[in-house]
């Protein structure tokens, strides 16, 4: 925990869990998967952090109530509490594990502006990924 962190949160030493739930059938977000494992992997090692990563075709089989239609649209981020993240929301959240990223996760949170334009450009990323 960095010394300007308050207990109790989002990045307290209390242990936390996701499930992040995407579309493994897609090059482009087996390639995001992948840059998340990356960029999160020093601060899953280092703290109470775990996430599981679960292509949509297993959600179902472990439980989570989400439906098959609505997780090949956007990647799904379901935390120790099971809220529920999608979208951009889910990326930024995930990220925010590592520091470098919190700002732009405080950001998203803050700023609606912000929010809705990662929004739609992940919108639009997610409608063309097939050809990226």
């Amino acid at each position: 925990m960095e010394n300007n962190e308050q207990p109790g949160s989002t990045y307290s030493a209390k242990s936390r869990h996701f499930k992040l739930i995407y579309d493994s059938d897609c090059k482009f977000c087996q390639r995001g998967v992948c840059y998340i494992k990356e960029q999160v992997q020093e601060s899953v090692a280092s703290k109470n952090v775990s996430i599981d990563y679960i292509p949509i075709n297993q959600a179902s089989a472990l439980g989570i109530p989400i439906e098959a239609k609505a997780l090949r649209h956007k990647i799904h981020l379901l935390d120790e509490n099971n809220n529920l993240y999608t979208g951009a929301h889910a990326v930024l959240k995930v990220l925010s594990e590592q520091p470098k990223y919190r700002k732009w996760y405080k950001l998203y949170e803050k700023n609606r502006f912000f929010a809705i334009l990662a929004e739609c450009v992940y919108t639009v990323i997610a409608r063309i990924r097939r050809f990226l």
